[in-house]
């Protein structure tokens, strides 16, 4: 993981329709802090995939709010699905 202390930010994919999803976004943050503490402060982008799934869309309101239960690191929240492109402009104008 030595390559990751050069990146400006760090961009986290996961997908949407997991069970354990919070709790593998939770497990990534003490990964990377147990690793170098420093980590933590660079600007973290979140996005949630397969967004075109009804079931991803039903569970949106519940990942927000669980999000915000967990103390983590400056983070910014996406909503996308890389198989119908749906959030990837939003995320495009985020990053560059």
């Amino acid at each position: 993981m030595k390559h990751i202390q050069r990146t400006k930010f760090l961009l986290h994919l996961v997908d949407g329709s997991e069970e354990n999803l919070i709790k593998n976004v939770i497990q990534i943050n003490n990964e990377l802090k147990a690793f170098d503490n420093e980590l933590l402060k660079k600007p973290q982008i979140l996005c949630i995939n397969k967004y075109d799934l009804q079931n991803v869309q039903e569970i949106k309101p519940e990942i927000e709010k669980s999000l915000l239960n967990y103390d983590l690191p400056h983070y910014k929240l996406f909503f996308i699905s890389t198989k119908s492109l749906v959030g990837i402009d939003e995320l495009i104008k985020e990053i560059f």
